[in-house]
């Protein structure tokens, strides 16, 4: 556009005039467009930062959910392992053998398979680094 009213200015003298004011007129309308041009520059930098910055609250929103589902995963983990070997002993209890074993024995076997198991599937877990470090 602005290439347009540089055209007129200093273009054809067939085309327009060399009347002083009506090229005042047309340097006037350059300056202007020229001036429009830069504030819509500032205007798309200024929306290209504000962007920036919501990206940055996205991601790091993004970042603390993906932080919070790891830390769950991994404690159903660790109470999943917790389960399986209880579950397992249970039923084993729950055939033939549990006749010959009284049930506060089978009780206190259970609940220490479950203390036990629990135990060691968090000291695992935290070995290997999977439990996530909470901020």
């Amino acid at each position: 556009m602005v290439d347009v009213v540089h055209y007129l200015r200093y273009g054809d003298a067939e085309l327009i005039t060399d009347d002083p004011i009506i090229l005042q007129k047309i340097g006037m309308l350059s300056t202007d467009l020229t001036r429009q041009i830069s504030i819509s520059e500032q205007m798309s930098t200024v929306l290209a930062s504000g962007l920036e910055v919501l990206q940055s609250i996205y991601n790091n929103q993004l970042t603390i959910l993906n932080n919070r589902m790891s830390m769950i995963a991994v404690w159903m983990g660790v109470i999943g392992a917790t389960f399986i070997v209880p579950n397992t002993i249970a039923t084993i209890f729950g055939t033939s053998i549990a006749e010959h074993i009284n049930w506060q024995t089978q009780l206190i076997v259970i609940v220490l398979s479950t203390l036990f198991s629990g135990l060691f599937a968090y000291w695992l877990f935290k070995k290997k680094g999977l439990i996530p470090k909470v901020e």
